[in-house]
């Protein structure tokens, strides 16, 4: 965690689980199970924002390459699971706890598929293109993944 410096532009992103406990987060789910998550936004970017949070289910696996000598991530899987768009404006940087502009919503998902998966969260601060759900997007997500403003994300095992 990297603090910023005075005057620097910058949005706090971040996922709960969804009693508060960040000892609780969803590891082990079931197939088909309904779980909630909190996604938060706190915008101090000294101006109004608006942000698209696309959430994206990923299989990937992190292999190691013998001819480069280095651990290389492939991703066998990437579906597109849903979009959230908020607008917000700025918040001053405060020692106060209750802070009054910050967005929060409860995030339900279902995951209809079994294994290990990666729950990503991904923000934007400009469009992006329409995604079918139905479609795997392995050959684009890591390019998908480097163009969001932030990212977070949640391992799971689905079984």
């Amino acid at each position: 965690i990297a603090t910023p410096k005075g005057g620097e532009p910058f949005t706090d992103f971040y996922v709960l689980p969804s009693n508060r406990n960040v000892t609780a987060y969803p590891l082990d789910i079931l197939k088909g199970e309904n779980i909630s998550v909190i996604l938060g936004l706190i915008n101090h970017e000294f101006k109004m924002m608006n942000y698209i949070i696309e959430v994206w289910l990923i299989d990937e696996i992190v292999v190691f390459n013998e001819s480069t000598q280095k651990n290389e991530t492939i991703y066998r899987h990437a579906w597109f699971m849903d979009e959230i768009t908020v607008t917000l404006d700025h918040t001053e940087i405060t020692n106060e706890k209750n802070i009054t502009k910050k967005w929060e919503q409860y995030y339900s998902f279902i995951i209809d598929r079994i294994g290990h998966f990666k729950l990503t969260f991904l923000l934007f601060t400009t469009p992006s293109e329409g995604y079918d759900p139905q479609q795997d997007y392995k050959n684009s997500i890591n390019q998908i993944m480097r163009n969001a403003y932030r990212n977070l994300h949640i391992w799971l095992y689905v079984g």
